[in-house]
């Protein structure tokens, strides 16, 4: 089948029917597919066919399965052949909180995982539980030629990454910007910035070039939302919302998928982190609170994954019920 003149091929699962309001350019562009210029030019519906790229999911996706790759079929039956269509998934800072949680998550579906840590002892547990599916990596993001060493020598059965979690961050002081030492700063920058962008570029050829991949990115609130303390850690997640949708436009044209997910308040290791290991000072930031845990992070990365392949959520956005917006800050003397 051939592509009308002036449209771009795309996968019968890109059908956006309101492509065809959008002619040239606009702010908000749109692959225009078979089935859009369809109701124009009186050609028929393009209907999908045994050799084209299916496109729908296993019936219990999100109900305790993990769908299958690229073939997305419902006839992964043989063993072979669903051992090949096993997705793999690469999370970053697996060791605790949010990114141990995310691991747990898919594993518990089905999915292979490489679950990456700089404390590697740490992913025993994930390990000892889902054996197999769990491929445990000591991996610093911070160091470039470490990130490119691991994702070109990983095994064959989690060498094809259908899903990128880029999960490692962290937060360190709470001081104001003339007082935070430059070294804290560094470590912010070099972890949530430059991390995800190894990880990304390393791992984005290969899912641009099977025609299939989803990068989630782990923000925060803080992106959007300053607040005192928070100077180059919300400046960091802010790069991180930017660098999504700039990936999205990028990627404009492929079925590579990219999701920004920003929690607020989440009671992990963060704040132990943050405050270099004063457990008391960061129990007391949740003290009287109900906060998001690790789990529900978890859940969003799952439901987003497990979207049908035509849907990509750009970005989520989620607090616990006791936060909320309040008023820009005035000084009075």
């Amino acid at each position: 089948m051939t592509c009308p003149s002036g449209l771009t091929w795309k996968h019968p699962f890109a059908d956006y029917a309101a492509a065809a309001l959008y002619p040239t350019f606009t702010p908000f562009a749109c692959s225009r597919s078979l089935n859009a210029n369809a109701g124009r030019t009186g050609a028929q519906p393009y209907r999908a066919t045994r050799a084209d790229p299916p496109t729908r999911r296993t019936p219990n996706v999100g109900r305790g399965t993990i769908y299958c790759r690229a073939s997305m079929k419902n006839t992964c039956t043989a063993t072979a052949d669903a051992e090949k269509s096993i997705m793999v998934a690469f999370v970053t800072g697996t060791s605790s909180g949010f990114g141990a949680a995310i691991a747990r998550r898919f594993a518990k579906n089905g999915m292979r995982v490489v679950a990456t840590a700089r404390r590697i002892e740490k992913l025993t547990p994930l390990k000892q539980e889902f054996g197999d599916l769990i491929l445990p990596v000591a991996l610093d993001v911070r160091d470039r030629l470490q990130v490119e060493s691991i994702v070109a020598g990983l095994p064959a059965e989690f060498s094809v990454i259908d899903v990128l979690v880029n999960n490692a961050g962290l937060s360190l002081n709470l001081e104001p910007a003339y007082k935070v030492p430059i070294e804290d700063w560094e470590t912010m920058v070099d972890t949530n910035i430059k991390g995800l962008l190894y990880c990304t570029r390393l791992i984005l050829p290969g899912m641009v070039a099977r025609g299939r991949g989803h990068v989630v990115n782990i923000g925060s609130v803080a992106a959007m939302y300053a607040y005192p303390g928070g100077n180059v850690y919300g400046a960091t997640k802010a790069f991180v919302k930017q660098f999504s949708h700039n990936l999205r436009a990028d990627l404009l044209g492929t079925a590579v998928r990219v999701t920004d997910i920003e929690p607020g308040l989440a009671e992990t290791e963060f704040s132990v982190v943050r405050f270099k290991g004063d457990e008391q000072r960061a129990a007391s930031i949740y003290k009287g609170t109900q906060p998001l845990t690790a789990d529900d992070i978890a859940d969003a990365v799952h439901w987003v994954v497990t979207r049908p392949a035509h849907v990509n959520i750009d970005t989520i956005s989620m607090m616990p019920v006791c936060q909320a917006f309040s008023p820009l800050a005035i000084y009075r003397q």
